[in-house]
C-alpha cells in the first residue's frame, strides 16, 4: 500500500484515515488518539506540524485529517510523516510509518 501524499501549497487538504483490523473497522475507545507528525527529515527532533485526531473527527469508516490552508502554506519540496495510534496507557501503535511526502508549488496564494 502505497501512502505517499502530493499536497499543494497553501490549500485545504483533507483525507479519511481507516484502521482496520481483519474486516473490522478500528473505534478510537476512551482516552485514545491519532496522531500525524510531519517533518523535513525524518531524524529531526522539530515537528513543521502535528496533528492530534480525536474520536470527534470520527467519518464514516475512520476519521479525518485535516490541513488548513495555512498548515500547507510552506516552501514546497519533500517532507516525512507518520502516523500513530496513541493508547490511553501513552503506548503507541504505528498506523502509517515514515512516509515521503511533496508540497507542490501552486498559483493562486491566499492573502
Amino acid at each position: 500500500m502505497n501512502n505517499e501524499l502530493c499536497i499543494p501549497q497553501n490549500r485545504m487538504f483533507i483525507t479519511e484515515i481507516i484502521i482496520q483490523n481483519g474486516d473490522e473497522y478500528y473505534t478510537l475507545k476512551d482516552g485514545e488518539k491519532l496522531v500525524f507528525g510531519m517533518k523535513k527529515n525524518p531524524l529531526n527532533t522539530a515537528y513543521i506540524l502535528k496533528k492530534e485526531i480525536t474520536v470527534d473527527d470520527k467519518h464514516v469508516n475512520g476519521y479525518l485529517l485535516t490541513l488548513r490552508t495555512e498548515e500547507t502554506d510552506i516552501p514546497q519540496g519533500a517532507y516525512w510523516y507518520d502516523i500513530a495510534l496513541v493508547r490511553s496507557d501513552h503506548e503507541m501503535i504505528k498506523i502509517i510509518g515514515s512516509t515521503r511526502m511533496e508540497i507542490v508549488e501552486s498559483v493562486v496564494r491566499s492573502d
